[in-house]
C-alpha cells in the first residue's frame, strides 16, 4: 500500500524540486503504517477501511508536498511541513486510542453511555460560541466546526439509538414529550448552525447526518420530519435574508461563468485542464499576484509571488486540485478510498446489534460520505454547497483531529463482540429502510462524478473555452456611468468625486472599485466626448491559455 505514495511524493519532488519536509512526510507516512500494524489487529472490513483513510492521508500529503513552492496565505508559511505535524498527530492520537481501548474495553460502553449527549450538547453550544465570537473579530479562527460535528455525530448517535430503544409509542404529551427532548435539541443544532453561522453548507450536512442516522435505525417517519423542519427553516432563512450567498451559489451551479465570483468556473477549469489523466503530479498551472488572472506558470517554475490558480486550492477546492494533477481517472480512483472507508462504516452498522452502536457507525457514515460528496460535487459543478473541508485530504489540525476521534472511535466499537449492550428489546430495523441510506448517497455519488467525467473528458473543450463575466461589476459600472462617478477629463475617463455616495465608508469603497475598473480598461471616451463602458473587460478567460488557443482552433 505506501508504494504508491512514495512514488508520487518522488515524482513530486523532481517536478517542484526536492526539500527536506518531503523525506519527513514519507518518514511519517511510514510510521503510520508501522504504529497501525504494532498496536492494533483489526478484523478484514476494518483493516480495509483504516488502510483506506491511512492512504487518504498520504494523498494529502503528497498534494502538499506539490503546493510546497508558495506559502500558505494566511500564515505566511509553507504547506507541507504542517501537513505533516498534522498527520504525525493522527497517528499518535489514534494509535493511543487504539491501544488504550484494546487495554480498557469498557470505555466503548462509556463512549455511548447516558452522560454523553448531554456532553455532546455542551460541546455543541461551546462550539457555537466559539463561532460566533469568530464572526465578531476579524482574522480569528479556531476549530468550532470541528468540535461541533463531533459532538454532532455523537449526540445523533446516543440520541437516534435511545429512541429506537423505546419499549412502545408514547400515549401522552408527557411521555411524547420524555421520549423526543433530546431529538428536539439535537434537531435544533443545525437551524442554529443556520442563523448563526449564517450559512447552508454546515446545516446540510448536520442535517444529512440526522436523517441518515433515524432511517438506518427504521424511524422513516423522524427522518423525514427533521428533513422537512430543515426546509422549513431554511425557507424561513432565505425570506429573512441569512443565508445570503444561497442564491448566488445555485446561480454559480446553473450559470457558473455568470456569477459573483469566478471560484466556481476556476475550479471547472482545473477539472478541464487535468482531463482524464492530468497534468501530472506537482505540474498544476499557477497564477502571479502582480499580473492576475491573465498570466500563468507551470508549479516546476513558480515562486513565492505565484499562488494556485484553483480558489481554496488547499480546503474547499483539494478536489479540483488532485483532478489537474493526476485527472479524471486518478480522481475516481481516490474516491474509490473514500468508498471504502465509507463501505467499512456501513458494514460495521450492518453487523451491529446494539442500537447505539448502529447508530453510532451510520452517523459516522453519513458525515464521512456527505463531506467528501459535498466538496466533490462543488468541484465538478454539480452542488451549490461549498465551506466544507474534505475528510483527511484538505489542510487543517482540527479538521485531522476531528476525523481521526470519529475513525479510531468506530475502529474501537468495531473490535469484540458484537452483542447488545442494554436488555430491552429494539425496534425493528430491518428491511428497506436499512438500505435507503447507502441507496441514496450512491445515488448522489454517481450524480456528483458525473461533473468530473462531464467537465474532465466529455465537455473538456466547451469548457476550456467559457470565459468568466463579472456581470454585477459591469452593472454597477454602467450604474456609477448613469449616475456620473465616471467622467471624461482630458479625453480619460475619471472618477468624480462629487457624484460618489456622502457616507464616508461607501464613499471610499465606491472610488477604490471604480478606479480599479478604470486601469483595467472598464471606462472608455467615445468620439462624442461621452465615457462608455466596455464590456469585454468583464470578460476573463480561463488562465492558462487553453481556452483561448481552443477558441482559436474552432475559429471564434
Amino acid at each position: 500500500m505506501p508504494a504508491p505514495v512514495l512514488l508520487w511524493l518522488a515524482l513530486v519532488g523532481q517536478a517542484v524540486g526536492f526539500r527536506a519536509s518531503m523525506l519527513s512526510a514519507a518518514a511519517v507516512w511510514l510510521a503510520g503504517w508501522v504504529l497501525l500494524r504494532r498496536v492494533f489487529t483489526p478484523s478484514l472490513t476494518t483493516a480495509l477501511g483504516l488502510a483506506a483513510a491511512w492512504e487518504l492521508v498520504g494523498v494529502s500529503l503528497c498534494l502538499f508536498a506539490g503546493l510546497a513552492p508558495f506559502p500558505d496565505r494566511a500564515t505566511q508559511g509553507p504547506w507541507l511541513p504542517k501537513q505533516v505535524v498534522f498527520a504525525t498527530m493522527m497517528a499518535v492520537a489514534g494509535a493511543g486510542a487504539l491501544h488504550l481501548g484494546a487495554q480498557q474495553p469498557q470505555l466503548r460502553e462509556r463512549l455511548l453511555g447516558p452522560l454523553g449527549v448531554r456532553t455532546a450538547l455542551w460541546l455543541s453550544a461551546s462550539a457555537l460560541l466559539l463561532q460566533a465570537v469568530v464572526t465578531l473579530v476579524p482574522g480569528l479562527t479556531t476549530g468550532a466546526w470541528a468540535l461541533l460535528q463531533l459532538a454532532f455525530v455523537l449526540g445523533t448517535a446516543i440520541v437516534a439509538g435511545r429512541t429506537a430503544l423505546a419499549p412502545s409509542a408514547p400515549t401522552n404529551l408527557r411521555q411524547w414529550v420524555r421520549r423526543w427532548q433530546w431529538t428536539l435539541a439535537m434537531a435544533a443544532i443545525p437551524v442554529s448552525v443556520l442563523f448563526v453561522l449564517r450559512d447552508l453548507s454546515p446545516a446540510v450536512l448536520l442535517t444529512c447526518v440526522q436523517v441518515v442516522t433515524f432511517w438506518s435505525l427504521g424511524q422513516v417517519g423522524v427522518g423525514v420530519a427533521l428533513l422537512m423542519s430543515m426546509a422549513a427553516a431554511t425557507g424561513l432563512a432565505f425570506k429573512l435574508g441569512v443565508p445570503a450567498r444561497l442564491v448566488e451559489r445555485l446561480r454559480l451551479v446553473l450559470l457558473p461563468s455568470q456569477g459573483r465570483t469566478s471560484q466556481q468556473l476556476q475550479a471547472l477549469w482545473a477539472v478541464a485542464g487535468g482531463g482524464p489523466f492530468g497534468r501530472g503530479v506537482g505540474r498544476f498551472f499557477v497564477v502571479s499576484e502582480a499580473v492576475g488572472a491573465r498570466s500563468a506558470r507551470s508549479a516546476a517554475a513558480m515562486s513565492e509571488q505565484f499562488r494556485s490558480a484553483i480558489p481554496l486550492a488547499a480546503t474547499d477546492g483539494i478536489w479540483a486540485l488532485l483532478t489537474e494533477s493526476v485527472g479524471v481517472f486518478g480522481t475516481l480512483a481516490v474516491a474509490m478510498l473514500v468508498g471504502l472507508v465509507s463501505y467499512w462504516l456501513w458494514q460495521e452498522h450492518r453487523r451491529a446489534l446494539d442500537p447505539r452502536r448502529k447508530a453510532w457507525f451510520a452517523a459516522a457514515f453519513a458525515a464521512w460520505s456527505f463531506s467528501h460528496v459535498f466538496t466533490l460535487g462543488w468541484c465538478g459543478g454539480n452542488w451549490p454547497v461549498m465551506g466544507l473541508a474534505a475528510p483527511l485530504l484538505s489542510a487543517g489540525a482540527f479538521n485531522a483531529l476531528l476525523w481521526t476521534g470519529v475513525l479510531g472511535m468506530s475502529a474501537l466499537l468495531s473490535q469484540g463482540p458484537s452483542i447488545r449492550l442494554v436488555e430491552s428489546k429494539p425496534t425493528r430495523w430491518r428491511g428497506t429502510a436499512a438500505w435507503l441510506p447507502p441507496a441514496f448517497v450512491v445515488a448522489v455519488v454517481i450524480v456528483v462524478l458525473s461533473g468530473l467525467v462531464r467537465h474532465g473528458v466529455l465537455e473538456r473543450e466547451e469548457t476550456l473555452r467559457t470565459p468568466f463575466v463579472y456581470r454585477p461589476a459591469e452593472a454597477r459600472c454602467r450604474r456609477a456611468v448613469l449616475l456620473g462617478q465616471v467622467v471624461a477629463r482630458n479625453g480619460e475617463p475619471s472618477v468624480n468625486a462629487e457624484a460618489l455616495p456622502a457616507d464616508r465608508e461607501q464613499r471610499e469603497s465606491t472610488r477604490r472599485s471604480l478606479e480599479a475598473w478604470t486601469r483595467r480598461g472598464a471606462f472608455r471616451v467615445a468620439e462624442n466626448g461621452k465615457v462608455k463602458v466596455d464590456g469585454f473587460a468583464f470578460v476573463v478567460p480561463e488562465q492558462t491559455g487553453l481556452g483561448t488557443v481552443l477558441r482559436l482552433a474552432k475559429g471564434a
